[in-house]
């Protein structure tokens, strides 16, 4: 993609639901002119988007532009699943993906995809996945301090390890992180 170093086809998955937003938005930024927004960049909602809608909205060409890009959050043909309907809808979807254009980039995003499963597999041989997660301690109090300094401000390790050891996600230390910092100076 350009600066973007990844296929056109992509999986964003993870507990991380903060990372993955930051991550689409800074694609989004590198392939999306802000004055064509409305035109090349759409976001699908994936717990009620159609198979044919999501293919159907690759196949449109951009406007004005080299490229478009197209997010789906919530992926559910990722989960795991036992109905046959279910099967065939992710077959013809897993089929779509094979023709998708160049011009379009396609990202899902989920919490936890199955692995076992054919749409997976296929992502990660044609296209690209990414796990978002804090896999230590330690990172998500480096992340809290890299954060601080993004908003202008200093945090004490040891006040890092103690948001990090006491919020469930990044979602949560963001917020927590913006009520302390708002009565800082």
């Amino acid at each position: 993609w350009g600066a973007v170093d990844m296929k056109n086809l992509a999986l964003f998955y993870g507990e991380e639901k903060l990372l993955i937003q930051e991550e689409i938005a800074k694609i989004k930024k590198q392939l999306i002119s802000n004055h064509l927004e409305m035109v090349n960049f759409v976001v699908l909602d994936g717990k009620t988007v159609s198979e044919d809608e999501i293919l159907n909205t690759c196949r449109i060409v951009p406007m004005i532009d080299d490229v478009k890009l197209v997010i789906v959050n919530d992926a559910r043909f990722f989960s795991s699943g036992k109905s046959k309907a279910e099967d065939s809808s992710k077959d013809l979807l897993l089929d779509g993906l094979k023709d998708v254009p160049d011009y379009t980039y396609l990202i899902f995003s989920c919490e936890k995809p199955d692995k076992r499963r054919r749409l997976f597999k296929y992502l990660q041989s044609e296209g690209t996945v990414r796990e978002f997660k804090m896999n230590s301690l330690k990172n998500k109090a480096k992340w809290i301090q890299d954060r601080c300094m993004k908003y202008g401000k200093k945090i004490e390790t040891s006040v890092a390890y103690y948001i990090a050891e006491h919020t469930k996600d990044l979602y949560q230390v963001d917020n927590e992180l913006n009520k302390i910092l708002s009565f800082t100076r």
